[in-house]
């Protein structure tokens, strides 16, 4: 049983038809695929910049610490000198 044209022709409609929802499915698939990574490198960009700035934060805060007490001891030594005197 040979197809005649009209046959051939519909069947090749349906087999573009076919490929191109195949391909639209897979560009979706790429699609969510790159949203899902941007998201993920996103939220790792996110958190290491945080963890700098904790970092950050916590160094200034020692130096911080560390000159008020510097400070501190530096009255207390003036003091007892103005005492010695």
């Amino acid at each position: 049983m040979a197809l005649d044209d009209a046959a051939v022709e519909k069947q090749i409609e349906r087999m573009v038809a076919f490929i191109q929802t195949e391909a639209d499915e897979k560009l979706d698939d790429i699609r969510r695929k790159i949203e899902e990574d941007y998201q993920i490198e996103r939220e790792r960009v996110t958190r290491d910049g945080k963890a700098s700035v904790d970092e950050e934060y916590a160094k200034k805060y020692r130096q911080v610490e560390l000159r008020h007490r510097t400070d501190c001891s530096n009255i207390k030594s003036e003091g007892r000198m103005n005492v010695m005197r």
